[in-house]
């Protein structure tokens, strides 16, 4: 799924800055914008696999259509 794909994407990214250190130099405002879109991202991924199961859960009931 493309989404999924680029969730990952952008975490290995923001990971990346960590280990290399470039987040240090962000003021406290721009690391916190950061941080919140990684946490309201990780939250759209959480939400997109309970639909996922939910859509497949549907799908195997027998006589709904």
């Amino acid at each position: 799924m493309p989404l999924m794909r680029h969730l990952r994407a952008y975490a290995a990214e923001i990971d990346a800055l960590r280990r290399e250190g470039l987040t240090r130099s962000l003021s406290g405002e721009e690391a916190e914008r950061i941080f919140a879109l990684g946490f309201a991202l990780e939250q759209i991924h959480s939400n997109c696999r309970d639909l996922a199961r939910c859509v497949a859960d549907w799908a195997e009931v027998p006589g709904k259509a």
